[in-house]
């Protein structure tokens, strides 16, 4: 059961649930995107000879063979990192409040976000991040509007 969040026993001013700890769990959980993605573009790198440190592979007369397949792998992972922080930070914040909610939320990200990875760097390119888009934006969703419960609530008193 959730305690007070303002506890004047509470050096810091507040108490958290021990619910929370499903929050810090899932934050570690959501690095794994950003892990799973860092190796594939490394991966690719390898693989289509791209240096660094260029960010994405060239196209034209000049440019890189393959930079349309190292371009959506590079572009997966910095979607990811992108949201990375925002969500980790949201479902922190809406824990205090709404711990389990939010961690579920963080995790469902997180496998979004894994197959996007996956879907977006595979052969069908930009085609192939549609589902991992899908269940990530429940999740991204989902702890943005969680958001304004918890803030409702804590304006209110948590009651």
């Amino acid at each position: 059961a959730p305690l007070a969040m303002f506890s004047k026993s509470s050096p810091a001013g507040i108490t958290l649930s021990r619910d929370f700890a499903w929050c810090i769990i899932a934050c570690g959980v959501a690095m794994i995107p950003h892990l799973y993605g860092s190796y594939k573009v490394g991966m690719a790198r390898k693989k289509y000879n791209i240096k660094y440190p260029k960010m994405y592979a060239s196209d034209g007369i000049n440019g890189d063979k393959h930079h349309k397949e190292f371009n959506c792998t590079q572009r997966a992972h910095q979607n990811t990192l992108e949201w990375l922080g925002p969500c980790q930070a949201l479902c922190l914040a809406n824990g205090v409040v709404h711990p389990i909610t939010s961690a579920l939320l963080l995790a469902i990200w997180s496998v979004g976000k894994v197959e996007y990875i996956r879907g977006y760097s595979g052969p069908k390119g930009p085609d192939g991040r549609t589902l991992g888009a899908m269940i990530a934006h429940v999740g991204d969703l989902g702890l943005i509007i969680t958001s304004f419960f918890a803030g409702y609530a804590v304006l209110n008193g948590l009651k």
